[in-house]
């Protein structure tokens, strides 16, 4: 179509729309103040038959729900296309092989396999790996652009099983002197070095449902910190409970510069954790991030929900807290509170409030 319009004495106007009908909009003319535009229809024709079909074949490499121990579950997608492409590819990564032709239960042994064998986790987490034209690094995809290229792990599920299992004095490194590092390989070392924090001053709470709480009453210590058992849950990152002071506190770890508020997250966990309604305990909200001073919630969803909850309706924003890690502070041995008796602050020294 753009070959025929090859004399640009004469002004044109496209406009591309998409339709999944079968019959075509008739838009022959329009009118533009007094001037009649006259309009030629170009139809291309979906391919949605061949799509599925060809979603068929890979259906059954899809499937990442049967993995245990990743627990890769989420309701709200559960038996849509979106949603099973992307639990798979939490798995896959840049893999094409592993997303569509390879099952869950497979990639998760090969991976897990290839990680245990690892000499070099600082090396590997930088996607600078071992490799040759005589073998194949399982955990290092390649990718380019443009204007640059590199390696870096394969997937996210690679990116924070290698965080986890990095000594802490690498986590401290990494995040304090390499700015090359990925974003989102910097964000599960983040996410490795705050939690190898904080367990020092809390019990580690065993997984319940298929959110990974379990209700208050059900829990044998007076602290707790309860984590989700699908790494793709939103909202937050953990949920610290404390029974003494009656404080429900959520966690969510970010490297972004801003973040929403999604308030219908905190308002489903709260009735997972059988918190009924006025009970009386106190809900905290803590963002942890390194940019302390630039950080910003950019919006709120589901405005007012926690409002039973002591929040004032209209006032989200400003009651949800933002905290940094001090990494250099992680060095000592001394408890620091910073601004109150809270739960992180009392867990990890390092924290430091806004």
């Amino acid at each position: 179509m753009l070959t025929e319009w090859s004399d640009k004495r004469r002004k044109r106007l496209l406009i591309l729309d998409g339709y999944l009908k079968d019959s075509v909009p008739q838009l022959q003319t329009s009118r533009v103040g007094d001037k009649v535009v006259r309009l030629k229809v170009h139809v291309s024709r979906s391919t949605c038959k061949q799509e599925d079909m060809t979603y068929e074949q890979v259906t059954p490499f899809l499937d990442a729900s049967n993995v245990s121990s990743v627990g890769l579950t989420e309701r709200k997608e559960q038996g849509t296309r979106e949603g099973g492409v992307r639990r798979k590819r939490y798995l896959a990564g840049g893999s094409c092989r592993y997303l569509f032709g390879t099952t869950a239960v497979d990639v998760v042994e090969v991976l897990s396999e290839a990680i245990a064998s690892v000499a070099n986790i600082e090396v590997e987490v930088k996607g600078q790996g071992d490799s040759s034209s005589a073998a194949v690094n399982h955990l290092i995809a390649r990718y380019s652009t443009d204007t640059t290229g590199g390696q870096l792990p394969l997937s996210r599920y690679v990116a924070s099983e290698l965080a986890q299992r990095t000594d802490r004095s690498v986590l401290k490194r990494l995040l304090l002197q390499d700015d090359q590092l990925y974003p989102a390989v910097k964000g599960h070392l983040f996410e490795a070095f705050f939690f190898d924090e904080i367990k020092k001053g809390l019990r580690r709470g065993l997984p319940g449902n298929s959110d990974g709480l379990r209700s208050v009453d059900a829990l044998s210590c007076r602290r707790v910190c309860l984590r989700p058992l699908n790494p793709l849950h939103g909202g937050y990152d953990a949920v610290i409970v404390n029974k003494t002071v009656r404080v429900i506190e959520f966690v969510h770890l970010t490297m972004a510069k801003e973040h929403s508020l999604k308030l219908n997250f905190f308002l489903g966990a709260l009735r997972a954790l059988g918190i009924a309604q006025d009970a009386g305990r106190k809900v905290k909200i803590v963002f942890v991030t390194e940019r302390l001073s630039s950080f910003r919630i950019s919006r709120v969803e589901h405005a007012g929900a926690l409002k039973r909850y002591g929040w004032q309706q209209g006032n989200d924003k400003e009651q949800a807290e933002v905290v940094s890690i001090d990494y250099d502070y992680c060095a000592s041995s001394k408890l620091r509170i910073a601004r109150g008796s809270t739960s992180i602050s009392a867990a990890c020294p390092s924290i430091k409030l806004r």
